[in-house]
């Protein structure tokens, strides 16, 4: 109909059809929706005069339909609050697909947030891959980073290169567990940000940043596309329908947004507003997906964090989210699964959950097991420590709680029984070596190449520990060099290391020297300062020792206990 034949009322009408756009999310009458605030108890925020759901941790009220018990499968995909509830899943007794890939040796060494993925766009390629809609380009999507050493581009940068095949296998083992969602009762899926990396030569969007060394190789390979609300929205409905698609016809589809801030921001802004942007769309995007699916739902975990009080919600990195808030989350929806609690301390009941969650769940506990007191541990690993010749996760986790405790001859015992050879193991092993006085075997394990690569203050102390145990000066410097070549900011530290070696070598002068420069560097240094003060008394000089002396301020038991001893010494003398 012409425009000049309607009535003013339907001119108005086509009006304000014009100006509100598309439909709205959600729709009721006024009268229904003053009933509805009315019989929701949740609809206000209460008051801080009476208990209330706000603070110091917020409850936020959620509700929704899920027969679910322990044994069931649950599919998990997100970022690494993913891999954290995945955790406290395990635990709690359910099976997860995802986390049961780490046991697959081509795996071994590799930490869980590798399985890691943070935009819409990388979870539909995984899933399409995964389901057969996508084919998988490993000439573009594999690629060479160093000679011999490769990169699987899809998977998070902090995964180390490897020989071309065994990123092969990994992705091939990528790929057949998220095929796993196809017979999962439950898919969670985390949602994470908006700042993607966009791979102009395959024509798709990459999972992470690539390693600095391929961008710069590559210039015009690589961008940063920051994702509008309705790219974000239509790949994220492309991934639900391919899970609506395969996946079981009774699937509940639950979805969230990691509380995990952006970490880093590469736009001209602050990384606070940067975050503010990504965790709307992302909230606004799930939304809409459960207004869309009435199998999809939304667990309030990030209201739950970023309303709780920042000291409980925060590590200090003001970016991940304290195990505090996770237990409290994973608490909350693993009783609306179940009425319950999630799983108790007894023996009888871990060996419910490990008999249903596998190597998974033993490792999971296993974790659990070493923050708890030391009688505790020790009877959970002499009931469970058949574990360790089927997972090498859980092998490494009872290694080292061994050496932790000081049973140095049961942790080799416990590393003889598993092939695994991860550099967590491996380092262990050497501990446990040097506790025994097996410093040649200690060295030949630390001098290891793919040991040095790891980048680890851990590693250092321990060849510094096993070459001063020898009386290899020569091999200190060397490695003192080495120490500060792989990490720079860690010179002062390495310095002192090397330096405490030295003294109990007795070669005073050198040690004397490192120490001053470490100082120069960081003239807090409590361990530095108390060195320093034993130098000087190994050289006679009573009034250089009590100077460095009085500028120590010990901060952990270890200084504490030097610090005392050099106290007592001191006072000896000074009486004297």
């Amino acid at each position: 109909m012409d425009s000049w034949k309607l009535s003013s009322q339907e001119r108005i009408i086509q009006f304000n059809e014009i100006i509100r756009g598309p439909v709205p999310l959600y729709k009721s009458s006024a009268v229904d929706a003053i009933k509805l605030r009315k019989a929701n108890e949740y609809s206000f925020w209460g008051s801080r005069n009476a208990a209330n759901r706000v603070e110091p941790i917020a409850s936020p009220h959620f509700d929704f339909e899920l027969d679910l018990e322990p044994g069931d499968k649950i599919f998990t995909v997100g970022s690494c609050f993913a891999r954290n509830v995945e955790g406290r899943l395990a635990t709690a007794g359910y099976r997860l697909p995802m986390r049961d890939l780490m046991e697959d040796r081509s795996f071994a060494g590799v930490h869980p947030r590798a399985l890691n993925n943070f935009s819409t766009p990388s979870i539909w390629n995984e899933l399409g891959w995964a389901t057969g809609e996508l084919q998988f380009d490993a000439d573009q999507a594999i690629v060479e980073y160093a000679s011999g050493k490769w990169l699987d581009l899809h998977v998070t940068h902090n995964v180390q290169p490897a020989p071309r095949d065994t990123v092969l296998r990994r992705r091939s083992a990528i790929t057949k567990a998220y095929g796993s969602f196809k017979d999962c009762k439950l898919i969670i899926i985390t949602l994470g940000l908006v700042e993607v990396w966009y791979d102009n030569v395959a024509g798709t969007y990459l999972n992470s940043l690539p390693p600095p060394p391929l961008v710069r190789r590559h210039p015009e390979r690589f961008e940063l596309h920051v994702l509008s609300h309705d790219e974000t929205l239509d790949y994220c409905d492309r991934a639900i329908g391919l899970l609506r698609k395969y996946g079981r016809k009774d699937a509940v589809i639950l979805m969230s947004v990691s509380p995990v801030a952006l970490g880093i921001t590469h736009r001209p802004q602050d990384v606070m507003v940067a975050n503010c942007y990504s965790k709307s769309v992302l909230r606004t995007v799930t939304e809409e997906m459960v207004s869309r699916y009435d199998n999809v739902h939304y667990f309030p975990s990030y209201e739950s964090v970023v309303q709780s009080d920042r000291q409980i919600a925060w590590m200090n990195d003001f970016t991940h989210v304290t195990e505090t808030l996770i237990a409290h989350n994973v608490d909350r929806l693993v009783s609306h699964f179940e009425g319950r609690g999630s799983g108790g301390d007894s023996l009888e009941s871990v060996h419910a959950s490990i008999d249903a969650g596998g190597a998974s769940a033993a490792h999971l506990h296993a974790v659990e097991a070493r923050k708890g007191d030391p009688t505790s541990a020790a009877r959970f690993f002499a009931e469970f420590g058949a574990w360790s010749e089927k997972s090498p996760t859980f092998a490494t986790e009872h290694i080292e709680w061994l050496v932790e405790q000081k049973q140095a001859a049961k942790a080799l015992d416990v590393a003889s029984l598993t092939d695994a050879r991860s550099e967590r193991i491996k380092m262990a092993k050497a501990r446990a070596l040097l506790m025994l006085k097996r410093n040649r075997e200690a060295l030949d394990i630390l001098y290891d190449p793919k040991l040095e690569e790891a980048r680890s203050s851990r590693y250092w102390s321990l060849r510094v520990e096993a070459e001063g145990n020898n009386g290899d000066i020569a091999a200190l410097e060397t490695t003192l060099g080495g120490w500060s070549r792989s990490l720079p900011k860690q010179a002062s530290q390495a310095r002192i290391h090397v330096a405490r070696a030295l003294l109990a070598q007795s070669s005073v002068g050198r040690a004397l020297e490192l120490l001053e420069l470490a100082l120069v560097d960081n003239p807090k240094s409590a361990l530095g300062h108390i060195l320093c003060a034993e130098a000087h008394l190994l050289r006679g000089d009573l009034a250089a020792a009590r100077q460095s002396f009085a500028q120590a301020e010990p901060a952990t038991p270890s200084e504490n206990r030097r610090y005392n001893k050099l106290k007592d010494r001191i006072g000896e003398l000074v009486g004297a």
